[in-house]
């Protein structure tokens, strides 16, 4: 299967893989979390990948794409931790935008990047489609509101000396209208950064149902972000890797595991042979060398 790239009109994408769909449906009904709407008439999704970008993408994605009452529903089955107060990227961000910036985040997500600028003496402005979290920016007198990038930009070009969203981008339909809206918002030489799960790290290789639609339609990788200086206007300055955490260990190790048991000789002296302990070992003392889930890229408006 072929189709025109969602991210590089004038490229094609082509087919890599196809998923069934009914263990997505059955890992969100253990939650009660309904999705059936996503999915109605079809019993796979389809994987392609631009050939120009490298961008690798689940097909129809503005079909499959959550929405807000899905993200309402996702927040309380995770008892409100969905939205963390505080990421590893919202630390890299902070101490990449400059004290007094004016700054438009969005995704304000659980707000806490949002009261960490405004503290410091930032003008922030968040966006956010989730009832709950607009209710509460509300509540905690931020200025959080209700629309998407595009209405924004519209209303408000070069506008922003920084614009960040953190893991959103890989939520979004449309990346093109999303990311011409953000360099539309942005000053000349304004920032845009953004951090999105890294799927060349470990992750990529999992069978991880919340990498999957609804909740992501879109795998970037580096080569895909990198692309972007070929689509918009803008320098790319740097991209900075999450360190391997401790709770990631064992997905990683999961990896090492599928490859080395794909041969059932080299798979027995793995696993008798206490190499993978060793493995284990080695990979626990050396996690902070070694690529986790995030990426977090920071890029320049031209003048």
């Amino acid at each position: 299967m072929t189709s025109v790239s969602i991210l590089s009109p004038g490229s094609l994408a082509h087919e890599v893989k196809r998923l069934p769909v009914d263990p997505i449906r059955a890992y969100y009904a253990q939650y009660n979390i309904d999705v059936e709407r996503f999915f109605q008439g079809i019993t796979s999704i389809v994987i392609l990948r631009c050939s120009m970008t490298g961008l690798t993408y689940y097909q129809n994605p503005a079909s499959l794409a959550g929405d807000g009452a899905y993200y309402a529903q996702l927040e309380l089955a995770q008892a409100n931790t969905y939205y963390p107060l505080w990421r590893w990227s919202h630390e890299q961000a902070f101490g990449i935008i400059p004290s007094g910036s004016c700054v438009l985040e969005i995704g304000a997500g659980g707000l806490g990047f949002m009261n960490a600028l405004v503290k410091r003496g930032d003008r922030v402005t968040g966006l956010e489609i989730n009832p709950a979290s607009l209710s509460r920016a509300k509540e905690q007198g931020l200025d959080v509101i209700g629309e998407d990038i595009q209405q924004h930009a519209s209303a408000n070009p070069e506008k922003y000396d920084v614009v960040c969203f953190f893991e959103v981008l890989e939520h979004i339909a449309d990346p093109l209208s999303f990311l011409t809206a953000v360099e539309k918002s942005l000053k000349p030489g304004g920032l845009m950064i953004f951090s999105v799960p890294n799927n060349f790290s470990y992750l990529g290789k999992l069978t991880h149902f919340m990498n999957m639609p609804p909740h992501h339609v879109i795998l970037w990788d580096p080569r895909s972000v990198l692309s972007l200086t070929s689509i918009l206007g803008v320098r790319h300055i740097k991209t900075i890797y999450e360190p391997l955490l401790e709770s990631q260990v064992n997905g990683f190790l999961f990896t090492k595991d599928i490859g080395f048991t794909k041969i059932p000789i080299v798979g027995a002296i793995y696993l008798r042979t206490g190499l993978r302990k060793l493995l284990l070992q080695l990979v626990t003392r050396l996690r902070h060398k070694i690529h986790g889930q995030t990426m977090l890229a920071v890029f320049q408006k031209k003048p």
